[in-house]
């Protein structure tokens, strides 16, 4: 996986379990993972639903309001 924070990287690689990452971001997190079906997120303490099981690619960006549409996130 791969979370960028306002720009820059600050995680490149696996996460185990248990471990878990705070992010905080003043303008934007995009985060990626290659195994969509293994990975809890939350924004403000509340879950953000991923689609896909493993080894499914997926990108979530968001910005202080939350999770971005797809659209509006390319």
């Amino acid at each position: 996986m791969s979370i960028k924070v306002d720009g820059n990287y600050v995680v490149r690689g696996i996460i185990k379990p248990p471990d878990v990452r705070t992010i905080h971001a003043s303008s934007q997190v995009v985060f990626f993972t290659g195994n969509a079906g293994a990975v809890d997120i939350a924004f403000d303490g509340k879950n953000v639903p991923l689609t896909g099981g493993p080894n499914s690619e997926q990108t979530l960006v968001f910005d202080s309001h939350g999770l971005l549409p797809k659209a509006a996130a390319q």
